[in-house]
């Protein structure tokens, strides 16, 4: 039964998207000490929006957030939701023009920051730019008092990953309505398990969609959201103890940091209460899986999607132990099929090739900013690729190879720097690797692997490494075969698990890894 609201009616409507209601002292948000129950929630909320029309901003404009994980970056976005504003999360590691070409590029009046980042945003062009530490929001703001449940919604513009060059806006395809929009992020949570039904740990910072929209469905069905406000293995274990987490959401480089923990440490936190560990946005090596499974139980359930489809896969960790290659099967609004990479044409079971999928509209279900080139699309109505190549088994599941636009060219032979990182991964020593393709005057393009190893990086050690090295690719196609092997203390991976490629290349120019070999 829903509580009888207590304070002025227009929270009550905040309350009844939000929490069913709910408008009470239940805690609803946790970021380090601090945390807010249901009331200041929606308070917080209707005090942002206040501060949105103070600031001229109208419906249809967009604000950007430059914010690290706290309640504010999430009171932001609803009331940015809530006012029919576009909420564009950017990555506060990205300095001066990076940030100026993305704020252009979703054309933000306002920007949301906090007083570190200031220096960042020097040169903003005409944004209004608002320091969420230093400013005095009214205690006593007005209502929400023209908006209700058939207002526009506002919209959440997600900036894709630029691994390889400018990150693209998108803006993926949602409900008009502010009642619609919150009962849609409702089904899609449910439709993944996120039903609300115990405390969500935000581990991923916001400014990625995986993290933001998982905790946001999560949130909606009613879970209290414990926000991590940087990831340290031991932090993640102590919240899921102290706080009963029932779902979070990891990519790879999480999973071999916690599992790196020395054992008295992981001995000291039970996660009997996770049911739910979705993860994705990197491939993840299977044993790897297998020992995260063999440590928190089978709650481990891996997606496939992007940024701007959401998800389109899913494989549980019991599905996966029977297909450990795999990515699972569509979700029920999707449809996967493999096409040639040259002519467009469909391929059978097991043939590798492009993936393509199909929203159950039969539309592109998102856009573009600033006139991006869309993915490849076929003639065939609403059929389009994010770029990834694989293979669908006869029994309908998906397994990934690699990016087209990782794809190495070694004299003519299309090289996938996955079989390479699967190989090395395959030894016990090497606890990370990347592999990319070097410019080469003879062969277009020679393949390479950047490796982090798990043992000391001494002299004896290395010898030994580089010789299993040889002997692990002697039965293997000679072209796959890394020609040089960078090893690094650190490999440059971005908080989402991903690298990008010029990060790659400057430590290769810059000589700032501490060994290289030549293979061949």
């Amino acid at each position: 039964m829903t509580e009888e609201c207590p304070l002025d009616p227009q929270n009550c409507f905040i309350a009844e998207l939000l929490f069913a209601g709910m408008h009470d002292d239940r805690i609803v948000a946790v970021d380090g000490n601090s945390q807010v129950s249901a009331r200041e929630f929606c308070d917080g909320v209707n005090r942002w929006h206040q501060q949105f029309s103070e600031a001229g901003l109208n419906v249809g404009d967009t604000i950007a957030l430059v914010l690290t994980n706290r309640i504010e970056f999430l009171e932001i976005l609803i009331a940015g939701l809530m006012s029919g504003i576009s909420v564009a999360p950017i990555n506060w590691h990205l300095q001066g023009e990076e940030v100026r070409s993305l704020l252009s590029l979703c054309d933000a009046s306002a920007v949301y920051t906090e007083s570190r980042f200031l220096h960042s945003l020097e040169k903003a062009g005409d944004c209004c730019v608002t320091d969420v530490d230093s400013l005095a929001v009214s205690e006593h703001a007005s209502t929400l008092a023209e908006v209700d449940s058939m207002s526009a919604a506002g919209r959440v513009i997600l900036f894709t990953g630029g691994t390889s060059g400018l990150p693209k806006g998108v803006v993926r395809q949602s409900p008009d309505s502010l009642a619609a929009l919150f009962g849609h992020y409702r089904d899609l949570g449910r439709a993944i398990g996120l039903t609300g039904e115990g405390p969500h740990l935000i581990a991923g910072p916001l400014y990625h969609a995986a993290p933001l929209f998982y905790a946001l469905y999560d949130f909606v069905n009613g879970a209290p959201l414990i926000v991590m406000p940087q990831w340290r293995a031991e932090d993640a274990l102590r919240l899921i103890a102290q706080w009963q987490i029932r779902a979070t959401h990891f990519v790879p480089t999480q999973m071999v940091r916690l599992l790196r923990l020395d054992g008295a440490i992981k001995s000291r936190y039970q996660c009997d209460s996770l049911e739910l560990v979705l993860h994705g946005a990197a491939a993840t090596a299977p044993e790897i899986k297998r020992s995260m499974i063999d440590w928190m139980g089978p709650v481990f359930e891996e997606y496939w999607g992007g940024s701007e489809s959401g998800v389109v896969t899913r494989i549980s960790a019991i599905e996966w132990s029977q297909h450990p290659t795999s990515v699972g099967k569509p979700v029920r609004h999707y449809q996967v099929r493999i096409v040639d990479e040259r002519t467009g044409e469909p391929l059978t079971a097991g043939e590798l090739g492009v993936i393509q999928i199909r929203h159950a509209s039969g539309e592109v279900p998102f856009v573009y900013l600033g006139g991006a080139e869309s993915m490849s699309l076929s003639a065939e109505s609403g059929w389009f690729d994010l770029g990834d190549l694989g293979s669908v088994d006869v029994n309908g599941y998906l397994a990934i190879c690699d990016r087209q636009k990782n794809k190495i060219i070694c004299a003519g032979v299309n090289i996938y720097p996955a079989e390479i990182e699967r190989q090395l991964l395959a030894l016990a020593e090497v606890q990370d690797v990347v592999a990319f393709g070097l410019p080469d005057p003879e062969w277009g393009e020679v393949p390479v692997a950047m490796v982090r190893l798990c043992i000391p990086t001494n002299e004896a050690n290395l010898v030994a490494i580089n010789a299993q090295i040889v002997k692990q690719f002697d039965n293997v196609n000679r072209f796959i075969r890394p020609r040089q092997v960078f090893y690094v203390t650190d490999m440059p991976r971005m908080p989402n698990g991903k690298i990008r490629s010029a990060d790659l290349l400057a430590i290769v120019r810059q000589q700032e890894y501490f060994a290289k070999i030549n293979i061949i």
